[in-house]
């Protein structure tokens, strides 16, 4: 939901099981399409935060919708791979720290509004009756929602 605000297209969706012994549900999005326009327009800055949002969201996600549920592996990655991207923009830790509250801010922001949230509901409850939603039928969802 965060991408598809920050006008990023994820495709396709899945929490299908990469590894079915183990039993994880491992989030799979990998970007599918960006906009050719939106990037054109946007600073380098701009997009890494972006892309550092929506690493975010999904962990912030899983805390907010399954409090108390042990962290899934994926999102301890996603969590990496946001500090990995705000290595670009900040040297100092200290600097990635405070961007990164302040990225975390913004997402829980974002979901707390009751339309993101019931939107982001609906995708999930998909997500887990199918395991893998294609781009189209997420946007159909999304702009369903709205």
């Amino acid at each position: 939901m965060v991408a598809w605000d920050c006008g990023i297209l994820l495709e396709p969706l899945s929490i299908r099981s990469r590894r079915r012994r183990a039993r994880q549900n491992v989030w799979n999005a990998p970007l599918g399409s960006i906009d050719p326009d939106w990037i054109r327009r946007a600073r380098p800055d701009m997009l890494i935060e972006r892309l550092a949002m929506i690493c975010l969201a999904g962990p912030i996600a899983e805390q907010r919708f399954s409090p108390g549920a042990p962290s899934e592996p994926a999102s301890r990655q996603r969590k990496q791979d946001a500090e990995a991207l705000l290595k670009f923009l900040y040297q100092s830790k200290e600097q990635r720290s405070q961007k990164r509250r302040r990225l975390e801010a913004k997402v829980e922001q974002f979901l707390s509004r009751s339309k993101n949230r019931e939107i982001t509901e609906r995708l999930a409850e998909a997500l887990f009756k199918h395991g893998t939603l294609s781009g189209d039928k997420a946007r159909q969802i999304i702009e369903k929602t709205k």
